[in-house]
């Protein structure tokens, strides 16, 4: 499984990337960087196993690159996901987006990660749907 980047990246940032992903609990087996999209065909042969991200740089007024990109990948039919910010959050929303793809738990958000693990009857969330309309149908 590959991290295949896509659009303008700063070095300072994917050196910050490189070294996050040591600590991440599935490690794509390489990271590509593509700056600008080749004119006719992929810069890398598709694979499902592969994350394909489009990174859109914060700040910028022209998003001419990114819409090459965009148009590119939908012409190829590779799914992509997006990125809006080459920052220390886009590394930590990288991190979640890669963890997704990987089918790793490891990495998942704390607010998405299963908060019971015993019967629904026993649950002990406070925001649990059934207890909210099970309180609800009481009054």
């Amino acid at each position: 499984m590959n991290l295949v980047l896509l659009g303008h990246i700063e070095s300072a940032w994917l050196a910050q990337l490189k070294k996050a992903i040591q600590d991440w609990p599935a490690q794509p087996t390489a990271v590509y960087q593509e700056p600008s999209p080749p004119l006719h065909q992929p810069p890398l042969p598709y694979s499902p196993d592969d994350l394909w991200l489009l990174i859109s740089p914060a700040g910028v007024s022209s998003h001419e690159p990114t819409d090459c990109w965009r148009t590119a990948l939908i012409d190829w039919q590779i799914p992509f996901q997006m990125g809006f910010s080459a920052s220390r959050s886009g590394i930590e929303n990288l991190k979640f987006a890669w963890s997704r793809h990987a089918r790793s738990s490891g990495g998942q958000r704390p607010e998405i990660k299963p908060r019971y693990k015993r019967n629904c009857e026993n649950c002990s969330d406070p925001d649990c749907e059934h207890q909210l309309f099970s309180a609800i149908k009481l009054k």
